[in-house]
């Protein structure tokens, strides 16, 4: 146990957990379970309605035409129903499995995060007071405060024209201006801490799987854009010492610390 303790004190705190540790897989497995019953009561509704039709045409045979348009009506509405419901439980599906990858990422990105050296803390799914996003990772030091937005999205990130090209049918929110966003909540909530001077955030994206062609390692929109190979190096060769004082260093990370996600 001692030996334990001792290394880890050679690798950064950390506070909170990833998303990623948070998967509950058991709403896809429902949705995947639902399907082959969906299909079983529509049979069976399917099956009930020609009974029935039969039933009334034995004892009602004037009544046949009346019958077979009723019954014909209830089978299209059921059948429209399900395929209304088939399609919703497909997107769902969809969503979920895009929220799987993204989760992957983040997990890739915090192991990476662990191995940073003892003067840096990490902050893992920080929730900020009136924030509408969730921030995946901060990371505090002496040399400065990085805050990194992770995204693993299965299409190509290239850089044209001066910015990140991808295919924004598939993925229409721009993580750039997310990562600004966050960006500006955090300084706004560090700095309203009492005995907090002006702090200098640098917002990082970190695009985990992707190979980075043709991106260029300074700052795009004021942001690192980076994946999780080269995020270690960047980090380290972020800021310079003194950035932060030991004293705020202790308030922020006092205050960040509650924010996370247990």
């Amino acid at each position: 146990m001692n030996n334990l303790s001792e290394i880890r004190k050679q690798f950064a705190k950390t506070y909170g957990i990833p998303a990623g540790n948070c998967k509950d897989s058991r709403h896809e497995e429902w949705i995947r379970g639902v399907r082959p019953l969906l299909v079983f009561l529509i049979a069976d509704f399917v099956c009930v309605g020609i009974f029935i039709a039969i039933s009334f045409i034995k004892y009602f045979p004037k009544s046949l035409d009346y019958i077979l348009l009723l019954d014909t009506l209830a089978i299209f509405l059921l059948l429209f129903g399900a395929y209304l419901l088939n399609k919703l439980m497909k997107k769902t599906e969809a969503e979920m499995t895009a929220y799987d990858v993204g989760i992957e990422g983040e997990n890739a990105v915090a192991a990476e995060l662990t191995f940073l050296p003892p003067e840096y803390v990490v902050f893992h799914s920080v929730n900020l007071p009136d924030c509408k996003w969730d921030i995946d990772h901060i990371v505090l030091s002496p040399y400065g405060i990085i805050l990194i937005e992770t995204k693993k999205w299965n299409t190509l990130m290239e850089y044209k024209d001066g910015k990140l090209a991808y295919d924004r049918k598939a993925y229409p929110k721009d993580p750039l201006e997310q990562l600004k966003g966050q960006a500006i909540s955090l300084k706004e909530y560090l700095e309203g801490i009492p005995g907090i001077g002006k702090l200098w955030i640098q917002g990082t994206l970190c695009l985990v799987g992707q190979e980075l062609k043709g991106i260029p390692e300074f700052l795009i929109d004021k942001c690192y854009v980076t994946n999780e190979k080269r995020l270690f190096d960047r980090i380290v060769n972020h800021g310079r010492p003194g950035s932060i004082s030991e004293k705020d260093l202790g308030l922020i990370e006092g205050k960040l610390g509650e924010l996370c996600r247990e």
